[in-house]
């Protein structure tokens, strides 16, 4: 029994340790550096690192690729005064756009082919979209979900697609593949992304990149308005607005912006 203990102690030390190491590494770990580091033998790391993708701690885009945090460490890190980087520099530029516009503003990220919110600061509006810290929805209807989508691959969307599904949620829903790479080419070349309607009736939303030093597309943020609100120039405006603060949240980040940069 004591045995027994030590192995579960021993573990969980492990996964923690892979943890850490996924946390400092800017771009993400591979298998064999994680490995290296918590000095374990590849099956082994891989074994803790499939329970952990499993339990949402870490994500792997790719298969047999780099490995980041996954979207419950980044919300057990937002739940504690939002330690985690991206969190801490983001909340006060969306409480800005939350103040100019009292409409909600989110910061979401990309996890197992579905939008993550990791962070919300909410307006004054009894009405507006319901949503949390942790809430999953589609990409492929909504504004945060295309403009992350934008930032991958034509492959790599189209392996999101298959896996998840490209369900009708209103008669506005993007449902084909070509449609959808359509518009993502759109996304690329003006850097932001709107969703009318296409999740929800009555509600209509902006969103653009946000950028890591690399140039990454690390998450992205958005505002949500109901269709009532969201007059035309509104809607001209409050776009500008979200990819002019995505921006500032990038540079904050270490990111720098050069020519003809957009969500490519």
């Amino acid at each position: 029994m004591e045995q027994e203990h030590r192995r579960g102690i021993q573990s969980v030390e492990r996964a923690l340790r892979i943890l850490e190491v996924i946390s400092q590494a800017k771009e993400g770990a591979s298998l064999s550096e994680i490995s290296g580091a918590v000095g374990l033998n590849h099956s082994t790391a891989h074994n803790l690192l499939l329970t952990l993708k499993q339990c949402e701690y870490v994500f792997q885009p790719k298969p047999n690729g780099r490995y980041y945090l996954g979207y419950r460490a980044l919300q057990l890190a937002s739940s504690s005064n939002y330690s985690f980087p991206v969190n801490t520099v983001s909340r006060p530029h969306l409480a800005d756009l939350v103040r100019k516009y009292d409409e909600t503003a989110h910061l979401a990220i990309l996890s197992d082919g579905q939008v993550v919110y990791i962070n919300k600061v909410e307006s004054s509006h009894m009405m507006g979209l319901k949503s949390y810290v942790g809430k999953r929805n589609p990409c492929h209807a909504t504004a945060l979900g295309k403009v992350l989508l934008a930032s991958l691959e034509p492959g790599q969307v189209d392996e999101i697609a298959a896996a998840r599904g490209m369900p009708s949620y209103t008669p506005y829903t993007i449902t084909s593949a070509a449609a959808l790479h359509k518009e993502l080419e759109q996304i690329r070349r003006q850097g932001y992304a709107v969703d009318n309607e296409e999740f929800e009736l009555g509600l209509w939303c902006a969103a653009a990149p946000v950028r890591d030093y690399s140039g990454r597309a690390a998450a992205a943020i958005s505002v949500t308005i109901p269709v009532g609100r969201a007059k035309f120039l509104m809607r001209e405006r409050l776009i500008q607005d979200v990819a002019a603060t995505a921006q500032r949240i990038s540079r904050d980040l270490g990111w720098v912006e050069s020519a003809g940069s957009k969500a490519d």
